[in-house]
């Protein structure tokens, strides 16, 4: 299921705003990366806390929930920035979909873990909903689209251009992540993540959610 491109322009603008407010009070904080550890605590009022969220939400896969009474994001122990630096970009993600769940799904009233629980349609789409919203929060379109020219001019990713070379990306890839892809789709995603490691690291996301956010805006062509 996708989300319409209504849907996504919405969600755009609704991100882009928090932004903006942010912005207005704290003009000298750098545009890329988002500062989304002040945009929580410093503009949203919300509490970071670290806990071992698998455990007391008895959910071997989560990684953050919300609290909406509490007014607190919280975080599994195994994305601590501080322990698990290669694990930023994922850590900052899971922030900004908490992020989005407040924004958009707080007036829901579940309790924590609640949206990772569900398995109903509702659910999904809001899960979709926030991860488009945490996209839009860390990947800004206008700064996005600006650093890309200045890192690359007029270039796209064009996965045609890569195949020559897909033996020894998706090595590359597998000695990186430790992970081998079961099937073909699994190898072109590895393919096109390496594409876009660079840019991904200037905003400080995964290679995986730059070339999802790349796709949205052609960078990067199938």
């Amino acid at each position: 299921m996708r989300l319409a491109p209504h849907e996504l322009r919405y969600i755009e603008t609704l991100a882009i705003e928090q932004l903006e407010e942010y912005y207005s009070s704290h003009p000298d904080d750098p545009r890329v990366p988002t500062p989304i550890e002040n945009l929580l605590e410093l503009h949203l009022g919300l509490g970071l806390l670290y806990m071992d969220l698998k455990t007391t939400l008895e959910n071997e896969l989560i990684l953050g929930a919300l609290n909406v009474p509490g007014k607190e994001v919280w975080i599994d122990h195994s994305l601590d920035p501080e322990t698990y630096p290669e694990l930023e970009g994922r850590y900052r993600f899971t922030i900004a979909h908490e992020i989005a769940h407040w924004c958009m799904h707080r007036q829901e009233n579940l309790t924590p873990g609640e949206f990772a629980f569900r398995s109903d349609r509702r659910h999904e789409i809001r899960e979709k909903e926030a991860d488009a919203f945490a996209a839009a929060l860390l990947m800004p379109q206008i700064e996005l689209t600006d650093r890309w020219k200045t890192m690359y001019g007029d270039q796209r990713v064009v996965l045609g251009e890569l195949m020559p070379r897909r033996k020894q990306i998706v090595n590359e890839e597998i000695v990186r992540r430790r992970f081998v892809p079961k099937t073909n789709e699994e190898a072109t995603d590895m393919m096109l993540d390496w594409a876009v490691t660079e840019i991904a690291e200037v905003f400080c996301v995964s290679p995986m959610a730059m070339r999802i956010r790349c796709e949205q805006f052609g960078l990067v062509v199938r």
